[in-house]
């Protein structure tokens, strides 16, 4: 597929193919630019500026309403959702050279999307980055900004070893900046991720960090489910699975561990959420 006809979404929203095939070439710039990579790259023109300076009013006005969303959505946190933010923006205005990484449980329903989205815009309102970051690219498409583990750290597809497991990020990427300038990592799935991606992503961030606290001193938020999937171990027995998970990884006993309970998305039929 060409991105001329990825334009004609764009021109079914601003009826100008001009500007239609800015705000394309526009959006898929974006896109690359995550990834380490440039327009130029695949060959593509860089969009007309003077056709989506029209444009931006609108995008500041999509700002300031998912702003004001996610604002009524913090108000609304339950008790157990509210001692997890306060502690992670805490942490993230921390100072010392302590370790600072979370790990919230919870079934599905309990509001841990819910929970990322109101971290993550209120430190974007406070003109601070955050890398969102899932197992699976559905994961990541209900997060924010969301990417997959993979393509955020450079991580490699395929079978996994203690040795031969590395990041493709050079030092000097854009990538690494975006790591290096990030205030808070919130990685979904966590328990599907094997605990060798951990292993990876620590060393990465440890050399982009120049620190050797664990995760480079980063605040990382991991959250997920273990009643749900674990790794994927081919012709792994059940104690390969569990050994292969992020509980088994050396530094599972550095998390400070968190729990939601309470069912958010079944708030009025008692019976279903039990």
């Amino acid at each position: 597929m060409s991105y001329k006809t990825i334009i004609q979404d764009f021109f079914h929203r601003l009826r100008d193919e001009d500007r239609a095939r800015a705000a394309c070439l526009d959006a898929i710039g974006r896109l690359l630019r995550g990834h380490g990579k440039t327009l130029a790259d695949y060959g593509l023109p860089n969009p007309d500026v003077a056709l989506l300076e029209e444009d931006a009013g609108g995008d500041v006005y999509a700002f300031v309403d998912a702003l004001v969303r996610w604002t009524l959505q913090l108000d609304n946190l339950n008790d157990e959702q509210r001692v997890v933010y306060d502690r992670v923006m805490a942490a993230v205005d921390d100072n010392r050279d302590v370790p600072k990484m979370f790990y919230v449980d919870g079934p599905g329903g309990t509001g841990k999307t819910t929970l990322y989205g109101c971290l993550i815009w209120s430190l974007r309102n406070m003109g601070r980055s955050v890398l969102s970051v899932a197992f699976t690219g559905i994961a990541a498409t209900l997060m924010d900004g969301g990417m997959t583990v993979h393509s955020t750290f450079g991580l490699p597809f395929g079978t996994l070893n203690e040795d031969s497991i590395t990041s493709s990020i050079a030092m000097q990427s854009l990538r690494a900046r975006r790591i290096r300038e990030a205030a808070l990592i919130v990685w979904d799935e966590a328990p599907m991720s094997p605990g060798l991606q951990l292993t990876v992503v620590d060393r990465l961030l440890k050399d982009i960090m120049q620190s050797e606290l664990p995760f480079g001193g980063k605040t990382v938020l991991f959250a997920g489910d273990f009643r749900q999937i674990l790794p994927v171990v081919r012709r792994g027995t059940r104690a390969a699975i569990v050994a292969a998970s992020i509980r088994h990884h050396h530094l599972w006993d550095v998390f400070e561990r968190f729990s939601l309970t309470q069912n958010m998305r079944a708030n009025n039929d008692a019976d279903f959420a039990a």
